[in-house]
């Protein structure tokens, strides 16, 4: 499903072409979509990753802008092998290794900010590092007419921007029958993503 297809659905299924309703569709179907990534967010086209290199006596690297989970954190010691660094709480870090100009094989990450994630021990090496996170996908618009969500994931998309429209009409009785269509196929959909989970670390389906 794209862009125009779906502002053609919410119009079509409640029956509404005025201009304040029409205007309001793409904000409506943003806050649609923005529930769906906080409902499901670890749906596998949302995972990424970031790579760089960590500088020599500098304790933090710079977040992915687009990210809204940190999944992981490693880097590739000297023997090439990818070492995992165990997450934890800032003051954790800054309690751990409180002399940031002291260097060693990093072991521990936090994350401080939207924009920074802080190593402990400071890196000694110009360390290649890999961030696994969840990114914050670009939306559907007019300049953005297909994405993850309407490709592969149609009626919860087409579900949760029906609730949204039937809130922004004041329809209560289409507000009840959509919110629970779509929490029954979001249900579905997490189910789903727990099995691919399980899977991931050797759980069985």
């Amino acid at each position: 499903m794209n862009y125009a297809e779906l502002l053609q659905d919410i119009q079509d299924q409640f029956e509404d072409d005025g201009t304040e309703f029409v205007s309001e569709i793409p904000k409506l179907i943003t806050r649609a979509e923005n529930r769906i990534f906080k409902d499901v967010p670890n749906l596998p086209p949302f995972r990424t990753t970031a790579t760089g290199n960590m500088v020599t006596g500098t304790a933090t690297i710079s977040r992915p802008s687009d990210s809204r989970v940190v999944r992981q954190l490693s880097y590739t010691n000297g023997s090439s092998e990818e070492v995992f660094l165990e997450r934890r709480i800032d003051s954790f870090i800054k309690d751990y290794w409180p002399n940031a100009s002291s260097t060693s094989s990093p072991l521990f990450y936090a994350e401080d900010n939207q924009s920074t994630i802080r190593i402990a021990p400071t890196p000694d090496s110009t360390y290649a590092y890999t961030v696994y996170y969840l990114r914050i996908p670009t939306g559907l618009s007019i300049s953005n007419t297909t994405t993850e969500l309407g490709d592969n994931y149609e009626n919860v998309l087409t579900y949760s921007c029906f609730w949204e429209a039937a809130k922004f009409l004041e329809h209560e009785q289409m507000m009840a029958v959509w919110k629970e269509e779509y929490q029954t196929e979001t249900a579905k959909l997490q189910q789903e993503v727990g099995r691919i989970y399980s899977n991931e670390y050797g759980a069985g389906a």
